[in-house]
C-alpha cells in the first residue's frame, strides 16, 4: 500500500464520487478506480457501496477512513517537522560555555534574544574549558562557544 492510494481514498470518501475524485486530484477515473479495486483486493475488504448516482463508504471504509486521514495528517506533519530542522526553525541549539563565565550580561541576553526569535528551537547549555569548546565546535557536537 502506498500513501498514494490513502491520498486518493480519502479524496475519494470526501467526495463521494470518483469522478469528482478524479477532477480534484487532476487523474483520470477508470486508473482511479482501478487503484481503489486494487487497494480492496490488498485489504480484502470493500470500502466502497454505490449509492445513487455516486458511492458511500461501507463501514469498513468508514473506519479505514478515519484511520487514514490520521496517517496522511502524521505524514504530513513529518514532512513539515523535516523540513523545519532542515531550515533551522526546529531542533536544539548546543552552546558551550566556560564554568567562569557567569550565566548574567552578555550570555543572558543572547539566550533571551534567541529564544524570542526562534521560540521552537530549544537551548543546551553546556559548561566546558575553551579547549573542549574548541574541539566541540570542529566535532559538531556544539553550536556555539562562549568564554568570560
Amino acid at each position: 500500500m502506498e500513501l498514494r492510494h490513502l491520498r486518493y481514498f480519502v479524496t475519494i470518501a470526501e467526495e463521494q464520487s470518483f469522478r469528482r475524485a478524479a477532477e480534484r486530484l487532476h487523474v483520470s477515473q477508470s486508473p482511479l478506480s482501478r487503484q481503489m479495486k486494487d487497494l480492496e483486493q490488498e485489504m480484502g475488504v470493500e470500502l466502497f457501496e454505490p449509492d445513487g448516482r455516486g458511492i458511500k463508504l461501507t463501514a469498513a471504509g468508514k473506519v479505514f477512513a478515519e484511520r487514514a486521514r490520521g496517517v496522511l495528517v502524521s505524514v504530513d506533519a513529518a514532512v513539515e517537522e523535516a523540513k523545519g530542522v532542515a531550515g533551522g526553525r526546529l531542533g536544539t541549539a548546543v552552546i558551550g560555555f566556560e564554568p567562569g563565565a557567569t550565566f548574567t550580561g552578555a550570555l543572558a541576553s543572547l539566550v533571551a534574544a534567541f529564544r524570542r526569535r526562534a521560540p521552537r528551537i530549544g537551548l543546551q547549555l553546556l559548561a566546558m574549558s575553551s579547549t573542549e569548546q574548541w574541539a566541540a565546535l570542529r566535532e559538531g557536537t556544539i553550536a556555539f562557544a562562549y568564554g568570560s
